[in-house]
């Protein structure tokens, strides 16, 4: 397994030149700030070309859809649990969900933000399945302009 924490040493030649630290250079990079860079786009590699250039947009509406799905899921988790807690009047139980609805909505509000922005720029592409679009909440629906009241439900 290897130590993300390690840092740069006699492997520092295999960084592209602008990432490599010159001796009298004060910082080293460590393998979490290489890995950073690259998870952020912010390095020398060679950007992907696509025919459709709606792609690397598809590729991130569906990642943050799979987000959204789990985060989704976890609300419904949380929002049982909540109402459980009241029931079973257990204050304890019932901070703790509040704490972790907390933790839910800091999450979940940024994904449908982007969500909300970047939808519209999808309608008309065929990005998903029926069975994906039937998953989705009716406000995804409309950002994407489809009628769901002529979708047959099977």
């Amino acid at each position: 397994m290897v130590d993300t924490n390690d840092t740069i040493g006699a492997s520092m030649n295999t960084l592209p030149a602008n990432q490599q630290n010159h001796k009298d250079d004060e910082s080293i990079l460590t393998n979490d700030d290489i890995v950073s860079k690259w998870l952020l786009g912010d390095n020398d590699v060679k950007t992907i070309e696509y025919v459709d250039s709606r792609v690397p947009l598809v590729k991130r509406v569906k990642a943050l859809l799979q987000f959204w799905n789990e985060l989704s899921g976890e609300v419904t988790r949380v929002r049982e649990g909540y109402s459980l807690a009241i029931q079973w009047e257990d204050e304890n139980l019932k901070k703790k969900f509040l704490g972790d609805g907390t933790v839910l909505m800091k999450k979940l509000n940024p994904i449908e933000k982007d969500l909300k922005d970047l939808l519209p720029q999808l309608k008309n592409v065929t990005f998903l399945r029926n069975d994906e679009l039937t998953l989705l909440p009716k406000w995804m629906w409309d950002c994407l302009e489809i009628d769901y009241s002529k979708v047959e439900q099977k």
